[in-house]
């Protein structure tokens, strides 16, 4: 058990510190990427041949690419579409099914909407055009309080790339913003470009487990039922304890939190209300806390760090 934690705790704090690096590195793609003409492109080969001209290695092209979609795509539910084919042999059902995929990657370039299936196709042709292999992969994307201890069904769709024989996680879709009821809100981050698998585990879990990129990985029911982590925390913290996501309605719960940073405000929200944090304990950069539970009946328990939700739990009887 220690040796897991201090596994992950690591991992956390190199994903950290990667961050601020890798952001400098990319700010010479982005700014390319970002002069490119507002007008729409005609076809995939076109944005592509762009990026194969301006950019001489497959890591900064596949940058150029997560740039180009996280900064032009809006996620929007009218671009939600089904697939029906007839076919009458494997090797038609794989030519109609790369036909489609084609359309789709091209109406995603054209319109500039999709749902995360228009990301992740469009993000592979251009991969596919530009020679680097990637792959689509679906699976369950943990983003509501609702999905903790929740049946497991692929409701999402990110990429593989492999890089000079490495492969890498992707996520397109959560990388250009978020949605707030149908309105989407644009806000790119470099928190899904390259996700060490050890910290894209948290809020992701592939119907087929080799896409994990882990040697180990937890089991579906272990994933959902652990607490949901924000983005924020995603990036900047590590919830050590509870490992489990839903609390039951008892008086007090104990919490930890890891931070490399200091944490100056810590804020619990319950049923409509802020209960306060008391007598936090930091030993070794890990923020130790338990909060009082009111009397009062409310499904959901958030911990905001700052002004920023960080953990997501579901609270039962």
């Amino acid at each position: 058990m220690y040796r897991y934690y201090s596994l992950i705790f690591c991992c956390f704090f190199l994903f950290l510190s990667g961050i601020h690096s890798r952001a400098q590195s990319w700010s010479a793609v982005d700014e390319k990427i970002n002069s490119y003409p507002s007008t729409r492109f005609d076809s995939v080969e076109a944005l592509a041949d762009m990026i194969r001209n301006d950019f001489s290695t497959d890591m900064e092209r596949v940058r150029a690419i997560y740039s180009w979609i996280t900064n032009n795509v809006a996620y929007s539910y009218e671009a939600r579409g089904s697939m029906s084919i007839t076919y009458y042999s494997e090797q038609e059902r794989l030519q109609k099914i790369k036909a489609h995929q084609e359309r789709l990657a091209t109406i995603t370039l054209r319109s500039k909407k999709a749902v995360c299936h228009g990301y992740s196709m469009l993000f592979k042709q251009l991969c596919d055009e530009l020679g680097i292999h990637s792959e689509i992969v679906r699976g369950f994307g943990k983003s509501f309080v609702s999905d903790i201890a929740s049946e497991f069904e692929s409701n999402h769709a990110w990429n593989k790339v492999t890089i000079d024989d490495r492969d890498y996680l992707v996520d397109t879709t959560w990388g250009a913003g978020y949605m707030r009821g149908n309105r989407f809100h644009r806000e790119v981050t470099d928190v899904y470009f390259l996700t060490p698998p050890e910290i894209f585990i948290r809020n992701h879990y592939p119907e087929n487990t080799h896409h994990s990129l882990l040697d180990e990985i937890l089991s579906r029911d272990e994933f959902l039922n652990r607490p949901l982590v924000y983005e924020t925390a995603l990036a900047n913290y590590e919830l050590i304890t509870p490992v489990s996501g839903t609390l039951e309605r008892k008086d007090i719960h104990s919490f930890e939190i890891a931070s490399k940073h200091p944490i100056t405000k810590l804020r619990v929200y319950y049923n409509g209300e802020w209960l306060a944090v008391d007598d936090v304990t930091v030993v070794d950069n890990n923020y130790r806390f338990q909060i009082t539970l009111p009397n009062k009946i409310d499904r959901e328990l958030l911990i905001y760090i700052g002004t920023e939700a960080a953990f997501g739990f579901k609270v039962i009887p």
